[in-house]
């Protein structure tokens, strides 16, 4: 028996996500820590470093050796960001070849799997799954039994999808459910509850936009994708191990036996042959699950309860299951008797040995993630590199974001996953920028590794230098923090393509901040940068009246990116929020064909506005349609999906702002001559509306802007970017005054978990808050609510309503205890009620304070539109207009 390295087939790359409404970081430590003690239990642990010893060995004789900064480093996570772990796991790799007789013989080897975790410590793992979801291959979920109602569990299991990242799920806290009921549960009722849960992910999974139909990412119990157990009580179990346990006791095959413990299927033990239980007549028939694994677990329940009175039925079926307790145990009783008692019968590192080696490796997943992930052709040499998992094909990385050094954040860590090729320290490679245009030049070309570390194994947050890493390896490499923004790809082809970007929610969570004094703003914005290059989710900008705003995805993440900037800046900051996110809009195709001249009144631009459909704007939001994709393949797609126009679809110019926000230009021209000599400017201008719209500066959103016609003079000499850029803004601000423009807040989908007892007065303040507009439903007749005596509340609220609800929780000492609170940005909605051109209503007093805020003047020159009394020959519109003053 021979323990050999592990290549890129003995290796897992997996996160670790907790929705459960135990701590999250003792959760997820836990489960980590059981898996790791699943390598301490073997005969051979003393030989499961063999994969350090290689990486020594190389370092060793490498001439590169003395680049490797000499000795481990520590990682700083705070209690918001990830953690890194790896351990090596032994693994019996069987294999059947023809012997020295000529036949077939099975010959069994020890090999070890090498597995990177990456655990997200936060109470919100969606704002870290983004990142992790691209770099490992499987995400293990843990939540409780019908706690699937989490809308941070949705957002979760859409990134998931979207980056092809299979998901586990691990049912947790089926003690307490348990306890709770010793006389009134039957487990039925435990069975239809965690189906529930099944069904309620597999339908996120399957109505996920953007999910590829080809891959199954679906959950079932029946192809180990499903766990149950208590990972505070640390038992847990899969279906496997009761599979293996009872098919030799009934004469049925293993795997036939796993296949029919899920689902409506009863076992006839006079025929020996499973039948649905709707076809078993009017007799009484357990299920499979309930008859094989929930009875035992129920009957060792009662008997505990019954325990102190009689221990004969206790003793009983701790001997007929085998199960042997320590003296330390025996002296236990009640919750932490029956816990002990599972522990023994049901250990959790049993049940995750059988899981783990399932997961896909990354020579299984890059088959079906390399058309999610990669925006290369299919016969491009580096995708068949990826495909393949070939360490000898054009090095391909995906680089994801910066991960600071404990000792000193100056010194910033690239999270990578290698996709193909072979890395070596020292080499001389190419850095895309995320946006890169195929055919572009790089962001950084001829840029050399500094150092490559990997993770090392038995500790968390710790990195070790190594000399190369291959396909597969999940790596961290020093000395690019000044290469890529916060993510990008890394190859040493010259003509590479970009990885697709990562999905990840936008923010919409922002607070106003600024500095005591003048001296320290340098401070700030150093502060500012690091966490733009470490927090995805993490956004900045500056107004005009010089206003410093920071975004996050919530309340609690910005605080704690204030937390980081007041640390940098040694500064107590001067904070004003949660402000609310606003974006401009039209309703209404333009009422007329609006107007604006260049100023050299040479150039005429004709257009109009109109809305964007919901799915559009959706699909643009989420990456489905971009700019970077084949015009052809996206006209189509609108086509299809979305029943654009098909010439309209194939004369998209441009997404705006920054190139790919949620609104488009659209070329209605015709038989307009050099069109294209003019277009970038145009574009430029439309970028520059789109960023600041023309209600209150706010960025526009689901707008549609169709050049309808172009007038340009003969000499080139008199349209150059000065005389396009201005009109083509006017232009677009006039044809949305004249569409009917409103303003939209965000909303967001509350989700508020309390004790029964509290949940009318919960209700009652949400509905003082949102008044007739309230829509919240209670979750009572859920398991969660028999079991742990809890409601669950749901509302979509705006900012200021969510802010007041949790001022009202914290005046309460007895609710901000027991109450816990989500919220996740769940779309916009019209802010406040009246036109907002006129300053009257509502919304026109909004308006006037954005602009106010901003520095802009109070008047909307909407008055200068005039009307032309002569309109061009070639264009049979009427009514053109024009903003010349706007």
């Amino acid at each position: 028996m021979t323990v050999q390295s592990p290549d890129s087939a003995q290796i897992r790359n997996i996160s670790i996500a907790s929705f459960s409404s135990q701590p999250v970081q003792l959760t997820v430590e836990t489960l980590r820590d059981q898996i790791c003690q699943l390598a301490d239990r073997t005969e051979i642990g003393t030989q499961l470093s063999a994969h350090d010893k290689v990486h020594e060995a190389l370092n060793a004789t490498s001439p590169r050796c003395a680049s490797a900064e000499a000795g481990s480093i520590e990682l700083e996570t705070g209690p918001r960001g990830n953690s890194l772990s790896s351990i090596l796991l032994p693994h019996w790799k069987h294999s059947r070849a023809e012997g020295r007789n000529g036949e077939k013989e099975w010959h069994s080897e020890m090999t070890s799997l090498k597995i990177n975790f990456i655990t997200c410590l936060d109470r919100q793992p969606s704002r870290n799954a983004a990142a992790a979801a691209r770099v490992t291959d499987s995400i293990l979920m843990v939540l409780g039994v019908d706690e699937h109602t989490s809308p941070l569990l949705s957002s979760t299991v859409q990134i998931a999808v979207r980056e092809a990242c299979k998901p586990v799920v691990f049912l947790d806290r089926l003690d307490e459910v348990i306890s709770s009921h010793p006389d009134g549960m039957q487990p039925e009722d435990l069975y239809q509850a965690c189906d529930r849960t099944i069904h309620a992910i597999n339908a996120i999974i399957t109505h996920c936009p953007g999910r590829h139909s080809k891959i199954d990412l679906e959950v079932d119990p029946r192809q180990k994708t499903v766990l149950f157990g208590s990972i505070a009580a640390k038992w847990g179990f899969s279906l496997t191990e009761f599979a293996e346990l009872h098919a030799a006791e009934v004469g049925v095959e293993a795997d036939e036996f796993e296949k029919h413990l899920w689902g409506d299927f009863s076992f006839d033990a006079s025929g020996k042959k499973w039948t649905p239980t709707i076809e078993r007549g009017t007799e009484t028939v357990q299920r499979a699950f309930n008859q094989f694994i929930l009875a035992p677990i129920f009957e060792i329940r009662s008997a505990v309860i019954a325990a102190p009175d009689d221990s004969q039925p206790l003793a009983s079926i701790l001997s007929r299951l085998n199960i042997k307790l320590s003296e330390k145990d025996e002296g236990l009783c009640g919750q932490e008797l029956f816990n002990a008692i599972m522990r023994a019968y049901l250990p959790i590192g049993r049940a995750l040995r059988s899981v783990i080696p399932q997961m896909p490796s990354p020579v299984d997943a890059q088959k079906y993630r390399t058309a999610c992930l990669y925006s290369g052709p299919s016969g491009d040499e580096a995708t068949m590199g990826m495909v393949q998992c070939d360490p000898v094909a054009p090095l391909l990385i995906c680089a994801t974001n910066f991960i600071p050094a404990k000792s000193s954040r100056e010194k910033l860590y690239l999270l990578c996953r290698v996709f193909a090729g072979k890395l070596f320290s020292g080499k001389n490679t190419r850095l895309h920028g995320p946006r890169r245009q195929y055919g572009a030049m790089p962001t950084l070309s001829g840029q050399l590794i500094d150092g490559i570390f990997t993770i090392a194994t038995g500790s968390n947050n710790v990195i070790k230098p190594v000399v190369q890493a291959s396909a597969g390896d999940l790596i961290l490499l020093s000395g690019l923090d000044g290469g890529t923004e916060r993510s990008g790809t890394i190859s040493t082809s010259l003509r590479g393509h970009n990885f697709r970007d990562m999905y990840y929610t936008q923010p919409a969570t922002q607070y106003s901040v600024n500095v005591t004094a003048a001296e320290k703003l340098p401070s700030l914005v150093a502060g500012m940068h690091f966490l733009y290059k470490t927090d995805l989710l993490f956004a900045s900008h500056s107004t005009l009246s010089g206003q410093n705003l920071v975004l996050g995805s919530d309340m609690s993440h910005v605080e704690a990116c204030l937390e980081v900037l007041r640390s940098f800046s040694n500064d107590s900051l001067i904070v004003e929020g949660p402000l609310p996110i606003y974006r401009e809009t039209v309703t209404a195709k333009s009422s007329q064909i609006a107007l604006s001249k260049s100023p050299n009144k040479h150039n005429r631009f004709y257009a109009s506005a109109a809305p964007l459909d919901k799915g559009t704007v959706s699909a643009i939001e989420t990456g489905a349609i971009s700019p970077f994709q084949e015009h052809k393949a996206r006209a189509a797609m609108l086509h299809a999906d979305f029943s654009w126009d098909e010439k309209s679809a194939q004369k998209i110019w441009a997404f705006g702002p920054e190139n790919t926000g949620p609104n488009v230009v659209v070329d209605a021209t015709s038989r307009v001559q050099f069109l294209f000599e003019i277009r970038d400017s145009f574009v430029s201008g439309f970028q520059w509306a789109a960023a600041e719209g023309p209600l209150a500066g706010e960025p526009l959103r689901g707008v549609r802007l169709n050049v309808e016609d172009v007038m340009m003079f003969s000499d080139a000499i008199h349209r150059g970017a000065g005389q396009i850029m201005p009109p083509a803004r006017r232009v677009t601000f006039a044809s949305m005054l004249l569409a009917k423009p409103i303003l939209v807040e965000a909303k967001y989908l509350v989700h508020v978990q309390t004790p029964t007892q509290h949940a009318s007065k919960i209700h009652d303040a949400i509905s003082r808050m949102l008044g007739p507009c309230f829509d919240a439903s209670s979750k009572r007749g859920h398991l969660i609510a028999n079991a742990w005596n809890t409601a669950i509340l749901q509302a979509y609220m705006p900012l200021k309503a969510l802010t007041d609800l949790q001022a009202f929780l914290q005046q309460d000492t007895e609710l901000s205890q027991d109450v816990s609170i989500e919220s996740i940005h769940a779309g916009w909605q019209a802010a406040g009620e009246g036109d907002p051109l006129d300053q009257t209503s509502e919304a026109g007093k909004l308006v006037v304070e954005l602009r106010k805020r901003k520095g802009l003047s109070t008047e909307i020159d909407i008055k200068n539109v005039r009307v032309l009394s002569q309109l061009p020959k070639r264009n049979s519109a009427n009514n053109l207009q024009y903003l010349d003053k706007l």
